[in-house]
């Protein structure tokens, strides 16, 4: 392999302005989105938790021990960054006859409500994640920022995998690399999370090779393209020619790109195959099937501020999309609070 750092290209040129991010990690506020009411009823106690400089696992421990329930029982839909104010929810199985519990003090978590339902969480099951950030100590052309940023709220950014998939200094990729050419062994829990990150840096380079070429947002062909909210795909041959336009323009439908893994790979995606072999035949070996991811990430719901040398903006993103991916199209933005902060003890952690 040339390098392991992803590309990561710009799709509209270089930033118009500088800025600090997470100043403070109220600076990266985040909440989920479901798509479903609670049923108020079941033996499912779900928690609603709004947390301040605590990573997802961390806090499940901390309400496993309160609770005294096994930590394999507790639940929830989505990993949340520790550097940030998060609102997430958990469950646990709660006996119906057992009445309501009250909510526990603990250090940088707040209890915003407890809910029966009738199923617990699982893992992505939350439809969208809702950002709210403050960029500080703006720097640089905002009259430039302010016509950039209605260019994205109209065209989207490329979704792309933000940086914290791939572990500090890219550190991920480079044990996938030692891995897949057989000098390393991992630990059998980190697995996954080590063919994740292979498989995240093969779409963001492929990624990178489509807005190089100008097609991340044109539909050839052959593109297979994905239904917005969905993971579904199509063939755009299938299609009537020139009736996907509008519905790409809309946000309907979206170019994709290769999740890899073995089956169907587009003829335009071999290269990836001879350029980082090691890396897709790594991922194909440990049994991973080909599954699609779309290039373009719309944020919804995209509003914000810019005034006294500060930006403040707020959307709606599905899951699994990145807000990183929306502000490193904006800003040259130095992350403070990653930078200055030590990570915290992990209960997953040797």
């Amino acid at each position: 392999m040339e390098t392991i750092i992803p590309s990561n290209l710009k799709a509209f040129g270089d930033n118009p302005v500088k800025g600090l991010l997470r100043v403070k990690p109220e600076d990266f506020l985040v909440e989920e989105l479901f798509d479903f009411d609670l049923s108020d009823d079941g033996q499912h106690l779900w928690i609603k938790v709004e947390k301040i400089g605590q990573n997802t696992q961390w806090v499940a421990k901390l309400i496993a021990i309160h609770y005294k329930v096994a930590i394999r029982n507790i639940n929830w839909s989505g990993i949340k960054d520790r550097y940030a104010k998060t609102i997430q929810w958990y469950s646990i199985p709660w006996p119906i006859k057992k009445p309501l519990p009250e909510p526990p003090n603990l250090e940088g978590v707040k209890f915003l409500d407890l809910r029966r339902h009738k199923k617990g969480l699982r893992i992505g099951v939350h439809k969208k994640n809702r950002f709210n950030l403050t960029i500080r100590e703006l720097s640089g052309d905002t009259e430039m920022l302010e016509r950039k940023l209605m260019l994205i709220q109209h065209l989207g950014v490329p979704n792309y995998f933000g940086e914290q998939r791939f572990g500090n200094n890219f550190g991920n990729i480079e044990e996938c690399n030692l891995w897949f050419q057989g000098r390393h062994k991992p630990r059998p829990d980190l697995k996954g999370l080590l063919l994740s990150s292979a498989r995240s840096f093969l779409f963001n380079e492929h990624l990178s090779q489509r807005i190089e070429n100008h097609t991340w947002q044109t539909i050839g062909e052959r593109e297979l393209c994905m239904l917005s909210g969905s993971n579904s795909w199509f063939k755009a041959s299938d299609e009537e020619p020139g009736s996907l336009d509008a519905r790409l323009g809309s946000g309907d439908v979206s170019t994709s790109g290769p999740m890899w893994g073995t089956g169907l790979i587009q003829e335009e995606e071999r290269y990836l195959k001879d350029k980082y072999r090691q890396f897709t035949l790594g991922l194909e070996k440990n049994g991973l099937k080909q599954q699609r991811r779309p290039l373009i990430l719309k944020p919804e719901n995209m509003a914000w501020d810019i005034q006294s040398g500060q930006l403040n903006i707020s959307f709606d993103l599905v899951s699994g999309a990145f807000a990183t991916s929306v502000l490193s199209e904006l800003v040259d933005y130095t992350d403070v609070h990653r930078e200055t902060q030590e990570e915290a003890p992990s209960p997953f952690k040797d």
